[in-house]
């Protein structure tokens, strides 16, 4: 039996085992309000809310740059993308969605 050690190291991108390495690391991370899916390097989240409600998207998100932070993880919102569907007449004003001062 060893003792613990830390590794500093990363997983080389593009390799099978960071694909499950990923996976694991994520797998504690669970939404609050949206609907979320996670495949493979990717996490996803949504969010379905009625009229004349507010959007909640925000505080999940908060939530995952909080989550990432205590995992030693960064989130590059230059790679994040939001997508807002409305069938509407009238779509609501939302404001911008924002991952670490940086809106998207």
């Amino acid at each position: 039996m060893s003792e613990w050690t830390s590794v500093n190291a990363e997983v080389p991108p593009g390799t099978k085992q960071g694909l499950i390495l990923f996976l694991v690391m994520v797998n504690d991370l669970i939404p609050i309000t949206c609907n979320q899916w996670k495949y493979v390097d990717d996490v996803t989240i949504s969010e379905i809310f009625p009229r004349h409600n507010d959007s909640l998207i925000q505080s999940d998100l908060d939530y995952i740059t909080s989550w990432a932070d205590a995992n030693y993880m960064r989130l590059n919102p230059k790679k994040c993308k939001e997508l807002r569907l409305c069938y509407f007449r009238e779509p609501p004003i939302l404001s911008p969605l924002i991952i670490g001062g940086t809106p998207l």
